[in-house]
């Protein structure tokens, strides 16, 4: 299901990662259909339901448990998470530090992370490892796009092969 034109067919268990290296900073944007991380894709309704997103937002907000980097050292810049679109109007302040006029806006059934790191040198990255996939969410799949600098590739990371390499 494409909700808004821009964006591949939503298909559960898999999810779409992109890696965007410039000078010693990378952007990490990760779209996934709820279902994958929630189980569910509606607005949440029950207890449960409101402390399965929480728990995810608080997941998703640790990118350090999630990404690993080789080749240099990194810190976290930044870590924003929009799961708005699956809490009840009341209750969407709870949604993190999303700019109001995001494009991720007036999406639904979708949930969507993106971190920044600093690294010390971003030249020297050469890989990274994905450690949520077959155990933290039910992503089986994960398509990954990256550019870096004058680079640019397509990489499939599975439980089995879980780094994107770079080089």
């Amino acid at each position: 299901m494409d909700h808004d034109g821009n964006h591949g067919a939503h298909v559960h268990g898999v999810a779409e990662l992109m890696v965007a290296l410039e000078g010693d900073v990378v952007e990490l944007p990760l779209e996934s259909p709820a279902a994958n991380i929630l189980g569910f894709e509606h607005q949440a309704s029950t207890p449960e339901q409101l402390h399965a997103v929480e728990a995810a937002r608080v997941k998703l907000e640790s990118p350090r448990a999630l990404f690993a980097f080789s080749g240099t050292d990194c810190e976290l810049n930044q870590s924003l998470v929009d799961v708005a679109a699956l809490l009840p109007p009341e209750l969407r302040e709870l949604r993190g530090p999303v700019e109001s006029d995001h494009p991720w806006q007036g999406m639904h059934s979708e949930v969507r992370a993106r971190d920044r790191f600093i690294f010390a040198k971003g030249s020297e990255l050469g890989a990274i490892s994905v450690d949520f996939l077959g155990r933290l969410f039910a992503i089986e799949k994960l398509h990954v796009m990256w550019v870096i600098d004058s680079r640019q590739g397509a990489a499939e990371v599975t439980a089995r092969s879980r780094t994107i390499e770079l080089r």
